[in-house]
């Protein structure tokens, strides 16, 4: 008995220094060796065997190194049989297919120098909170135009080039340059010649690229150019809505985002363009007394007094709709007299925006005043700008709600006159919108802002306008045309050396062949 009892403690010996010795060979830093459980998963089967549990990891790789029985263990856990060769050569082919996957669709920079990624930043930071003031989503400017930028090399052009447009040329902003430079031109000629290499699966994005040619020509007074990009672009969304993109889910989520562009830019035209037609006085118009303030050109020297000449037409024109409700309304001459005077209005503030003292955000409220008066239109001429469209009047006061909370992030030195130019345009949008919503919603914005100041009624109107049509014979009127004509861009040199003033039409239409044959 003595003798079992030696034996068996000599046996618990030797064992538990086999598992020291066993201890010290294992790696520094891993209790048991590591598991490759993020690209190895456990079968169903071997859950059910196990009762859900995970297996214990296998002993780590070893080897012999010299004669000396020398055995040197490494963490990395090696495969035990053919199953685990295969699913460790699966794994390893999965993750070289995803890595050349990603190195060869995801572009960590944006474009092919510096300028386009500092384009790309003042596109964000200004350009597109400038352009979506206008409509039709603040969004689309911001999140979606750079999103395809990465993917298509024409629309990153095109925003590179209007990008540098608002930079130097000043869009409700200070201008940098007189004319654009050769940079800018060469990114907007460059996705021109692109569009005609377009395939025919990659077309529902030359819709978006279209409008923002538009946009790009529209900016600088080009309407001309920028009609040309117009027309292809309702013509292009025409067809693909019809053809046989129409049932591809990615294509009818572009031409869904891209439509209401289409039709703002639709709506834009036919009143700033419109604006500079000639007006048929009726021979018995009642209205007729609306003629002499009518001026061919607006002399502005503040920002304030644009706002108060603007919002005293405005005015005007609602009281007379107002008391002619009962009856026939306004007469066409009146309605076309009121765009044409707000179509002028705006060539003229914004180029005293390309040299005023007015900080940034207080020009942008300008343009806010700007979309306001276009709203008291007509539907049949203010078309997408018009309050009967409900998206049109939600966005003009989000537009308005945004600028506001800029403006106490900001806190610019002229915030007084921009709150008195928010206030009295929430003021004017409370009584015009047509549904009840967005008037309750006009009030609650106004009631955040100081009480608003009246229009300037003085008894010095006619004064007033009979000097703003007489500012087309003075010196001053004459430098404020020369100034809208530097902004537009000099000579370009083409295919075939040939020079033009700008980007004329016929070079232009070289580029929607395709789309007009």
């Amino acid at each position: 008995m003595t003798f079992e009892i030696l034996q068996s403690i000599l046996t618990s010996t030797d064992r538990e220094e086999s598992n020291a010795t066993k201890d010290t060979r294992r790696v520094k830093g891993y209790e048991t060796p590591p598991k490759p459980w993020i690209f190895e998963g456990i079968s169903t089967q071997q859950q059910q065997t196990h009762g859900g549990n995970l297996p214990k990891a296998s002993k780590a790789g070893q080897h012999q190194l010299g004669g000396g029985g020398v055995r040197y263990t490494y963490g990395r856990e090696g495969p035990q049989d053919i199953t685990d060769l295969a699913r460790e050569a699966k794994r390893k082919a999965l993750v070289r297919a995803q890595w050349n996957y990603l190195t060869k669709t995801v572009s960590v920079r944006f474009g092919d120098s510096p300028h386009d990624q500092r384009s790309l930043k003042f596109w964000l930071a200004e350009t597109a909170p400038t352009i979506g003031n206008y409509g039709p989503d603040y969004m689309f400017w911001s999140r979606l135009v750079p999103q395809l930028a990465f993917e298509f090399p024409v629309i990153r052009h095109l925003l590179v080039a209007t990008a540098l447009l608002d930079e130097q040329l000043g869009v409700y902003r200070s201008a940098t340059k007189i004319k654009l430079t050769p940079l800018a031109l060469w990114h907007y000629q460059t996705a021109l010649r692109g569009m005609t290499v377009v395939e025919r699966a990659d077309e529902p994005f030359l819709v978006l690229a279209s409008s923002m040619g538009w946009v790009f020509e529209s900016l600088q007074g080009n309407f001309a150019a920028s009609a040309i990009h117009l027309r292809a672009s309702s013509r292009l969304l025409k067809e693909l809505e019809s053809g046989p993109s129409s049932s591809d889910p990615l294509a009818l989520d572009m031409l869904a985002a891209v439509k209401p562009m289409v039709y703002l830019s639709l709506s834009f035209s036919n009143i700033v363009h419109g604006a500079s037609t000639p007006i048929e006085i009726p021979p018995d118009d009642p209205d007729d007394d609306d003629q002499t303030t009518e001026p061919e050109d607006v002399p502005i020297d503040s920002l304030a007094q644009a706002r108060d000449m603007l919002i005293e037409r405005v005015r005007r024109f609602k009281r007379r709709a107002d008391a002619d409700s009962d009856a026939r309304g306004p007469s066409r001459y009146s309605i076309l007299a009121l765009r044409r005077y707000i179509g002028t209005w705006q060539k003229r503030a914004r180029i005293y925006c390309l040299h005023g003292k007015e900080s940034n955000l207080h020009k942008q409220t300008v343009q806010i005043l700007f979309i306001t008066a276009l709203s008291f239109l007509p539907e049949d001429i203010a078309g997408a700008f018009s309050t009967a469209n409900e998206a049109a009047s939600r966005h003009l006061l989000d537009t308005i709600e945004r600028v506001a909370v800029a403006k106490r992030e900001s806190a610019p030195w002229d915030e007084a006159d921009i709150d008195d130019t928010l206030s009295v345009t929430l003021s004017l949008l409370a009584e015009h919108f047509p549904d009840w919503f967005f008037r309750k919603r006009a009030g609650h914005l106004l009631a955040s802002f100081p009480k608003a100041p009246l229009a300037k009624k003085t008894t010095t109107t006619n004064n007033t306008e009979s000097s703003f049509s007489s500012a087309t014979t003075t010196a001053g009127s004459g430098v404020r045309s020369v100034v809208w004509n530097q902004i537009r861009p000099g000579k370009v040199v083409f295919e075939g050396e040939e020079k033009v003033r700008g980007l004329d039409r016929s070079t232009i239409e070289k580029q929607y062949s395709r789309v007009f044959d």
